[in-house]
């Protein structure tokens, strides 16, 4: 049986660097499948999303997220031509709040599977 200790994505028993690493390596797949899906369309944040969430379930950590959804922000602002400054910014602080409030979801199922394994571990 698996205990809140051992849990698959335990931060515990794994470095912190690591979990910038896992950030850092989300978002290389992520700007890979956006430059892919270029030829479909404009998808400028789209791919990002689940990056953002695969950083706040597995890393359970706030640091790495944030870094995942800075990245995001940079890339986009660098690689989009956009109107103005206005529509940049807004761009960017939209992309901001809708991806915090999704890790803001994700932390909370992942401490919710985590009670659930403790609570089946010790009954």
């Amino acid at each position: 049986m698996l205990s809140a200790r051992n849990f698959p994505f335990g931060r515990a028993a794994r470095p912190l660097w690591l979990d910038y690493g896992i950030a850092l390596g989300a978002f290389g797949v992520s700007l890979l499948a956006r430059l892919l899906l270029e030829g479909l369309g404009h998808f400028y944040y789209l791919p990002m999303v689940p990056a953002v969430m695969l950083t706040a379930i597995v890393t359970g950590r706030r640091g790495p997220t944030l870094l995942m959804v800075v990245l995001a922000i940079i890339s986009n602002v660098l690689q989009v031509n956009r109107v103005g400054v206005i529509d940049t910014t807004a761009n960017a602080l939209l992309f901001f709040v809708v991806s915090w409030m999704i890790a803001g979801m994700c932390w909370r199922l992942r401490d919710a599977a985590s009670g659930r394994e403790r609570l089946i571990a010790y009954p």
